[in-house]
C-alpha cells in the first residue's frame, strides 16, 4: 500500500500503533519543503521552534500525541529535482 499524504497525530489521539504489511511494501510519503534559507531561519528571535523552522512545517508525518507506534512501515520524503541549473 502506497499512501501520499501529509498526516499529522495531535497530542489529544494517543495509544495509536500504525501498522503496515512491510517497510518495502506499505509508505506514507509527501513532497513538501521548506521555502527558507538559513538567513531567514536564524534571523528570527524570541518565536517557538515551530514558528521559527519551516521544515517543521513541512513534516511528512508528524506525531504530537504520547504512546504512538509504528511498525512495518516506511515514512518518505519525495524531494523534486530542480529544472533550473545553478
Amino acid at each position: 500500500m502506497r499512501c501520499r499524504e501529509k498526516v499529522s497525530i495531535p497530542k489529544q489521539k494517543g495509544y495509536i500503533l500504525l501498522e503496515g504489511d512491510g517497510s518495502s511494501t506499505t509508505d506514507i510519503s509527501f513532497d513538501a519543503h521548506a521555502h527558507a534559507g538559513i538567513d531567514d531561519i536564524m534571523g528570527r528571535p524570541n518565536v517557538t521552534a515551530d514558528e521559527q523552522s519551516p521544515t517543521f512545517q513541512s513534516a511528512t508525518f508528524t506525531v504530537h500525541a504520547d504512546s504512538f507506534v509504528a511498525r512495518g512501515i516506511a515514512f518518505k520524503v519525495i524531494l523534486r529535482s530542480s529544472s533550473s541549473s545553478s
